[in-house]
């Protein structure tokens, strides 16, 4: 009878998942905050260096933008941060949204899906799709470089 009273609420190690993934989220958009300032702050002087790949073959890597992109979508300017890069774009916009369903799973104490999710993120496939969206996300940033000069 207890277990199956139990079975949808969130045991202690899923909880602190959850508000890890709050924290993370929360942190993540205040360093989208933070990345402006890079090239004023002398602290954050060292942050402000060019990419690696760039420099050595002339190609962007597939986060090439992804600061500047970040830090255009904290700011509401949507269109010009899914030019620049839209991995940082889109992971800003899925970083809120799993930060507000871990919220509400976190303040509930109920799994609404946490488990199922968990399993999803953990399985073969998560880590292809991963894989996958970044040699597309590489090609659009070779092509959107040398055909309009997006970097």
């Amino acid at each position: 009878m207890t277990g199956d009273a139990d079975a949808g609420r969130l045991t202690r190690a899923e909880r602190w998942v959850c508000a890890g993934i709050v924290a993370w989220a929360l942190a993540l958009w205040a360093a989208a905050w933070v990345v402006p300032a890079v090239g004023r702050v002398p602290l954050l002087a060292w942050l402000d260096r060019p990419c690696a790949l760039r420099e050595g073959t002339g190609l962007p890597c597939p986060l090439c933008g992804g600061t500047r992109a970040a830090a255009l979508t904290a700011r509401g300017a949507l269109g010009r941060a899914f030019l620049l890069n839209p991995a940082a774009t889109a992971l800003l916009a899925v970083s809120a949204a799993a930060a507000g369903w871990a919220a509400i799973c976190l303040t509930g104490g109920r799994d609404w899906g946490f488990r199922r999710a968990r399993r999803a993120l953990n399985s073969p496939m998560a880590l292809y799709v991963l894989c996958v969206g970044a040699a597309v996300l590489w090609g659009y940033k070779i092509v959107a470089d040398c055909l309009f000069g997006v970097n």
